[in-house]
């Protein structure tokens, strides 16, 4: 089984809670893997997963995972 770990990017703040959260979890389940979300649009702050999933649509989400 796949543990599929979706974290945001926050790599424009002075920490990255986003993968520090992913970190945290796969070390503690095995199987799950940390599935970043790209680079925010010029202009854009963030980029969490309900965001990319509204501007690129939930099977852009399946793609970053390699389904």
């Amino acid at each position: 089984r796949r543990v599929l770990v979706f974290t945001d990017n926050d790599a424009g703040k002075d920490r990255n809670y986003g993968s520090e959260l992913g970190d945290a979890i796969c070390s503690d389940i095995p199987a799950a893997e940390i599935i970043s979300m790209p680079d925010p649009p010029e202009g854009k702050d963030k980029m969490d997963v309900t965001d990319t999933a509204l501007q690129y649509g939930p099977g852009y989400l399946l793609e970053l995972a390699g389904m």
